[in-house]
Formats: C-alpha cells, structure tokens, sequence
C-alpha cells in the first residue's frame, strides 16, 4: 500500500500545483467573488482544501490542531500559496515514511470540537487525496469559468508525467 500512497501523495501535489498556478496573479476580488460552490469562492475552496490536509496532517504527526483557517487570514492567492506549501511537505514527508505496518495502523484523535475519534492511518491518508480531488475539481471548474483553466488534472496525467520525468533520469 506504501507504493501506492506515494503515487497518491505526488498526485496531490501535482494537481494543487496545476490549479494553483493557474489562478496566478488572481486578485482578491476574483479570488473571494461568491460562487455557487460549496465553500462560497475559489479562495475559500482553496482555503478549505489546504486546511484539511493541515489539520488532518497534525493529527498524523500528533501535533496540537490550530483552528481551521479563515478567508480573512488569506488576503491573497500568494499568501495561500505560502501557507500551504509547509503543509505540503509535512503530509509528503509523514505519509512518505509510512511503512505498510504503520498504514494498517490505528491512532486516536481529537475533532475540532472535541470529541475524540479512531481511523486507521492509511484510511485518512487516502481520505486526504480523495478530499483534495473533490475540492480540486471544484477548484477546477471555478478558474475554467474564469477561463483559467488549469488542463488535465486526471490521476493518469500525473502518472504520465511522472515516467516522462523518471525514465529521463529525473
């Protein structure tokens, strides 16, 4: 299973890349204009998708939660961009040292509000990368709307790549 999260951890920062890069040079008002989205607008969908996997990587790594992010911590696109790739490398590196052992393994936790819960490690990190492609797809749909389309954001094109770069050595 170790083999196959990590193709699941690259894939997940492949497409936050893609959809990040095409919101580039956004500014707030296209990035918090209401949507019909769940999480109200492209930046707080991004907000949201950057957020679990923070909250659910301090779990993980048993470090103390912070509070789930706010929009109003966020001004802009860079400032989300610079807050998430610490997350990004925190979950690539927790999930990256799972050995199919500590996957099958259970851990306890604590919900924002307190209550106390169980899941296997393997389980969650696999929720955090299908969490991130729902919300990437949304993501997806809001830039294509404002003709920012971030391309292909399928699991294949990631693969794809991924050989392209492996058997040139890189």
């Amino acid at each position: 299973m170790a083999t196959y999260l990590a193709t699941l951890i690259g894939y997940n920062a492949w497409r936050n890349a893609l959809v990040l890069n095409a919101a580039a040079g956004l500014g707030p008002d296209a990035l918090y204009a209401p949507t019909r989205f769940p999480m109200g607008s492209l930046g707080g969908t991004l907000i949201h998708a950057m957020g679990a996997e923070r909250i659910w990587t301090q779990r993980l790594t048993g470090i103390p939660t912070t509070p789930f992010p706010r929009p109003a911590e966020f001004p802009d696109l860079e400032s989300i961009v610079r807050a998430w790739g610490p997350v990004e490398e925190s979950l690539r590196a927790y999930a990256l040292g799972c050995s199919d052992a500590d996957l099958a393994r259970v851990f306890e936790f604590r919900r924002l509000n307190g209550e106390k819960y169980s899941a296997v490690i393997g389980d969650v990190l696999l929720h955090v990368v299908n969490h991130g492609t729902q919300h990437g797809a949304e993501i997806a749909q809001m830039l294509t709307e404002l003709g920012r389309s971030p391309g292909d954001i399928d699991l294949i094109g990631f693969t794809r790549e991924r050989d392209v770069r492996e058997s040139r050595g890189g």
